[in-house]
């Protein structure tokens, strides 16, 4: 399983200019791309939904139910795009891959 360390740029896990490490470049230029806001959007949105859900497990009410899915479904949803963007750019970077793998 390939693991990029965003901080330093390393990638392990995976041979250097496979499809893989291609999309984990991905997640460095997506990184570079969004800047500082990235943590903090991931780390909101989980949090909040997180302790919107332990919430409605106390208080059983829709509009409690109604934001923490809300808030759920976009962190989801950030995670998702960021992974289809790594993927699109690994797959815009094909004419590098090395295919003896």
């Amino acid at each position: 399983m390939a693991i990029v360390d965003i901080s330093t740029g390393k990638i392990y896990g995976c041979k250097e200019n496979s499809k893989t490490w291609w999309h984990e470049m991905g997640h460095i230029e997506f990184n570079k791309i969004v800047g500082e806001e990235r943590p903090y959007y991931i780390n909101f949105y989980y949090n909040l939904g997180l302790s919107l859900i332990i919430l409605y497990l106390w208080i059983r009410s829709d509009y409690i139910l109604f934001f923490s899915t809300i808030t759920i479904l976009l962190y989801w949803g950030y995670m998702f795009y960021e992974e289809a963007w790594a993927w699109n750019y690994s797959y815009k970077n094909k004419k590098y891959w090395d295919c003896s793998q």
